[in-house]
């Protein structure tokens, strides 16, 4: 959008008060951006930092990443044997939690707390507890007793790389979905329900056409390309009712308009 409005500006013959503010307004948005995956980059820099004072350089912990790649020849188990083994894990192995890989957990995710945007994805408690059960399925896998700190890293870095991957635009820059940029699926379809229920509430009829639903998308500017796959998504989802050609929210409570429809339907 900010692009957009930018080269709009620079081509609309308008004065150059608006081109500065278009241009002041992308540099925004990029350095917004760039804040964000500074502070993805912080937080878990610094989680890494903790204990790390004392440690020989030989046994410096190696990135997940690096360790996950095949090695030579080297044979996968069989899935006979991974469900085994899986199975051994999850009913004999219970590892807890040692100190030096709690505060790895918890420096992490106070920092992500502290640095995330406060009007963008809000960085909550499940983000730790998934930390969590991540470091202790790495040790498990191990059949080992104790969580380490490099368990502890390892769930760090899973976590980053999964939050780079659900949060970045189509630039590749992470993006905390700030209030007024991006939103994500599931608060259009939040926003889209609740404008639908809030419609059918001052409407005579619960029920709503095609074009009905094209039109409060465009209206609430969610940004859709494909409406109609939208739409077959939240009915295949159970938030929508389809009824003949006719759509309806599934938490809609406007009963009066049902029986209208109802009784329109046998005439």
């Amino acid at each position: 959008e900010h692009l957009s409005e930018h080269v709009i500006a620079q081509h609309s013959g308008h004065g150059q008060a608006r081109r500065l503010q278009a241009r002041q307004n992308l540099h925004a948005y990029y350095n917004e951006i760039d804040a964000d995956g500074r502070a993805l980059a912080d937080a878990s820099e610094a989680a890494f930092r903790v204990g790390t004072q004392d440690v020989d350089p030989s046994s410096a912990y190696v990135p997940l990443r690096q360790r996950l790649r095949m090695i030579g020849d080297q044979e996968p188990l069989s899935h006979d044997m991974m469900r085994k083994y899986i199975t051994y894990a999850q009913a004999y192995c219970h590892p807890r939690l040692t100190a030096e890989a709690a505060e790895i957990l918890q420096t992490f995710y106070l920092e992500l707390r502290l640095r995330a945007p406060s009007d963008g994805t809000p960085v909550t408690a499940r983000q730790l507890e998934s930390l969590v059960r991540l470091a202790e399925a790495r040790a498990r896998l191990e059949l080992r007793t104790d969580i380490t700190a490099n368990d502890a890293k390892d769930a760090v870095e899973i976590i980053k790389a999964s939050l780079v991957d659900a949060l970045s635009d189509q630039h590749g820059r992470v993006r905390f979905n700030r209030a007024g940029g991006k939103s994500t699926k599931r608060s259009k379809t939040k926003l889209f329900i609740e404008a639908m229920n809030a419609r059918s509430s001052s409407a005579d009829s619960a029920y709503f056409s095609m074009g009905d639903l094209h039109a409060l998308a465009e209206e609430l500017n969610l940004g859709i390309a494909d409406i109609d796959g939208f739409i077959e998504g939240l009915n295949i989802a159970g938030e929508l009712l389809k009824c003949g050609r006719l759509y309806k929210s599934a938490s809609s409570d406007n009963n009066v308009g049902s029986q209208r429809f109802f009784r329109s339907r046998e005439a």
